[in-house]
């Protein structure tokens, strides 16, 4: 009788000398902390999935961890941002994807949570850009989150920051330090020119 192992693998399953070895063989490719057999696909729930053990249930993942499983950037921030259960997070409830035992915010919500932190830089509007371009966010996609809550925090910093990014005007902008343009094409998220 055979078993079969999980998609996603942790030293719960197997120990961590057996999961290097088995990434130097080239069975396996690093998914966050976790492991995923090269047969399986690189997909949003199973990158969810390998949060599980850093993130509680209870939690929501979101901006740059949220990014993250979306496929938005490459590696996981080494320290996953989450909120948990509370008022902030019945306020946007229907902008959560659930992933089974974890939670992450869909990708407009993610893309205005990322425009509303404290850090704008080239690398968090790359993010940006590819989390639109992978999702084929449109501008009303992103209207429709800020207009949801009139209570969000930081959302006259999201509205100026996706605006001069060329959500707002229709227009390509340059984002600080010369980084990454999003462009607007006929309501579209695309490369700048």
């Amino acid at each position: 009788m055979t078993t079969s192992l999980p998609s996603v693998l942790t030293t719960a399953e197997l120990p961590s000398v057996e999961l290097q070895a088995a990434a130097l063989d080239g069975d396996v490719f690093p998914l966050d902390r976790a492991f995923c057999s090269i047969a399986e696909f690189d997909v949003p729930w199973r990158r969810a999935l390998a949060l599980a053990p850093r993130v509680t249930p209870a939690a929501v993942a979101v901006r740059l961890t949220a990014a993250w499983v979306w496929g938005a950037i490459a590696e996981a921030p080494w320290e996953v941002e989450v909120l948990t259960h509370g008022h902030r997070v019945r306020d946007f409830a229907d902008e959560i994807v659930d992933f089974g035992p974890i939670r992450v915010t869909t990708p407009a919500r993610t893309l205005v949570d990322l425009a509303r932190a404290d850090v704008w830089d080239a690398r968090v509007a790359l993010a940006a850009r590819r989390l639109a371009e992978e999702h084929h966010l449109t501008a009303n996609d992103i209207r429709a989150v800020l207009s949801r809550s009139t209570h969000l925090p930081y959302r006259r910093r999201a509205e100026d920051r996706l605006g001069s990014a060329g959500w707002a005007s229709r227009r390509a902008a340059t984002v600080p330090d010369g980084g990454p343009r999003l462009c607007l094409n006929s309501g579209t998220v695309g490369r700048g020119s």
